[in-house]
C-alpha cells in the first residue's frame, strides 16, 4: 500500500542523488525527518536581535559554559553555604594494577548493538547500526580491542553534541533553553 509507495519513492530519490554527496545527505536527512529549518532563528543577545546562526551557536556555547561557574560563584558568595570539598576527596585511592579486561568478541558487541533502543537520540541512527551490525561488528571489535590494549580513547568519541532545548516563555532568550548532550554512540 502506501508504505510500499513511500519506500519506492525514497529509494528512487536517493538513487537519483548518487554522485552528489550533499544532495544525497539532504535526501537521507529528509527521509529521517531531519530537514533543515526554513525559518531563521532569532535571538536577543545584549538587547540586539541576532539571526546569524554562527553567532547564535557561539553565544549558546558561551551561555551554557558559564552556568556552572555562575552557580559556583553564587555558592562561594553565600555566607550560609557550607564548604563543599573538591570532588577528588570522595574518590578512593587509585590502584594502577587493579583491573584486567578481556578482549571483547563479535558475539558480545553484536548483543550490545541488538539491545540498543530504537528511536533514542544518537549521532548515528540506531536502526541503521542494527541493520549494518553484521558488517560493522568485526571492525568495531578490532577497534575496541586495539583501543583497550593501547590505552587509547579517540578524542572524537569524547565530544558530545549540545542541542539547546526550549523550556518556556520567550523563545528569543537563551536563558529559556536547557542544554541536552548527544554523545557518540560508541563513545
Amino acid at each position: 500500500g502506501n508504505a510500499m509507495l513511500s519506500v519506492k519513492f525514497f529509494c528512487k530519490d536517493i538513487a537519483s542523488k548518487v554522485g552528489d554527496r550533499k544532495k544525497m545527505w539532504q535526501a537521507i536527512n529528509n527521509l529521517r525527518g531531519k530537514s533543515q529549518r526554513k525559518i531563521k532563528p532569532q535571538f536577543i543577545i545584549d538587547n540586539v536581535k541576532i539571526v546569524n546562526r554562527r553567532i547564535i551557536a557561539n553565544e549558546f556555547n558561551r551561555y551554557f559554559g558559564s552556568i556552572a561557574s555562575k552557580l559556583n560563584h553564587q555558592c562561594s558568595v553565600s555566607r550560609n553555604a557550607p564548604h563543599v570539598p573538591d570532588f577528588t576527596s570522595y574518590l578512593p585511592c587509585s590502584c594502577m594494577s587493579s583491573i584486567f579486561l578481556y578482549d571483547c568478541d563479535a558475539k558480545e558487541v553484536g548483543k550490545i548493538i541488538a539491545e540498543f533502543q530504537n528511536g533514542k537520540s544518537s549521532d548515528i541512527p540506531i536502526s541503521l547500526i542494527k541493520k549494518a551490525s553484521s558488517v560493522i561488528v568485526p571492525v568495531l571489535v578490532r577497534i575496541f580491542n586495539s583501543c583497550m590494549n593501547n590505552g587509547y580513547f579517540p578524542s572524537e568519541l569524547k565530544a558530545g553534541r549540545i542541542t539547546p532545548i526550549y523550556k518556556k516563555y520567550n523563545e528569543a532568550l537563551m536563558e529559556n533553553y536547557r542544554p541536552v548532550s548527544t554523545l557518540p554512540l560508541f563513545g
